[in-house]
């Protein structure tokens, strides 16, 4: 029997993970180890990791997750475990440990920027004037959407949540963008290239390679200045 529902650690300051119904169409043991937005409360949509599927239904109505952002899992059963193991050693959460052991916004090979752009219901003339004659922020919001066109979402910070609220109308959207964090020098297939070393960094480097091959642990102190190549 397949399981239902996953158990998703977010990087929220609690030492908790929740469970959620697995997306329509997504086996939820196939969802370990991906990324998935969730929704988390009353308003918001948090990224976690899925670190195990499970047939136990929480206390309450579990929610649906979003969505799977993941082709393939980011992160592997060892380092499920290595960073379970960070986080009660540390008295921190799961989620938070696992935000940090993924580059700069919980992905393998980049980041995750959000953008709000203006739609065209937004742009039409009059739009402002359907919204609260109160509501200062959401007409001030969709003004400057409109002069920007799109900006991204920790621009908008200002506003409260006016954002929010013009999306719920139909006058903006949210678009999230994979931003890569993959070096440029890379092969077609996806593997790196290998750097060229300069004759200090290959003298440098030749004991500790003999010790590799040789099987041996031994403690190598690689001196030099700043700029001289070490990294």
């Amino acid at each position: 029997m397949s399981s239902e529902f996953i158990v998703v650690a977010v990087p929220v300051p609690t030492r908790r993970e929740f469970t959620y119904r697995a997306p329509a169409g997504r086996s939820a043991s196939d969802c370990v180890g991906r990324r998935v937005l969730v929704p988390f409360g009353a308003r918001r949509k948090l990224v976690g990791v899925v670190v195990r599927a499970t047939n136990d239904p929480p206390p309450a109505e579990a929610k649906e997750a979003l969505e799977v952002l993941d082709d393939e899992p980011v992160v592997s059963a060892t380092m499920l475990d290595l960073t379970r193991w960070i986080a009660d050693y540390y008295l921190t959460s799961w989620g938070e440990t696992l935000r940090a052991a993924l580059p700069l916004g919980d992905s393998r090979h980049g980041r995750t920027e959000v953008w709000v752009e203006v739609l065209p219901e937004g742009c039409l003339d009059g739009a402002e004037k359907t919204l609260r004659a109160n509501a200062v922020r959401q007409i001030e919001c969709l003004l400057y959407l409109r002069e920007k066109r799109r900006v991204r979402a920790s621009q908008l910070a200002r506003f409260g949540n006016a954002a929010l609220a013009l999306e719920k109308r139909g006058f903006v959207r949210r678009v999230r963008e994979e931003i890569s964090l993959l070096p440029e020098e890379e092969l077609p297939d996806g593997s790196p290239i290998d750097p060229a070393l300069t004759p200090e960094q290959a003298r440098a480097l030749a004991p500790v390679e003999a010790a590799i091959r040789a099987g041996r642990f031994e403690t190598h102190l690689l001196h030099g200045i700043t700029g001289s190549g070490k990294t």
